[in-house]
């Protein structure tokens, strides 16, 4: 959780890392990329390749951001966080 949560912080402002409080689902506030929430889906899906439950399905304030599971190895979560990083590094200089 601690990884994840540094790795955001420091390497991805634009997006927010919510630590949970008693689970291995933390929320990704995603909307300073201002992407409509089908497109924010579908840019992490195609662009990063990391498949995340949408938000709103948890609720209509949840519009823009995504639910993201940590309950996997270190060496795949870190994987996926490189990912995420270049689709916005990419997305950034767009």
């Amino acid at each position: 959780m601690e990884f994840a949560r540094r790795f955001f912080e420091e390497r991805l402002p634009e997006i927010k890392f919510l630590k949970p409080e008693g689970t291995y689902l933390a929320l990704l506030d995603c909307r300073l990329l201002r992407l409509p929430q089908p497109e924010l889906n579908k840019f992490f899906l195609k662009k990063a390749r990391v498949y995340f439950d949408e938000g709103p399905i948890f609720g209509e304030e949840l519009e823009g951001f995504e639910r993201m599971n940590l309950a996997c190895p270190r060496q795949l979560l870190a994987e996926a966080l490189r990912r995420i990083e270049k689709a916005v590094t990419d997305f950034r200089a767009s």
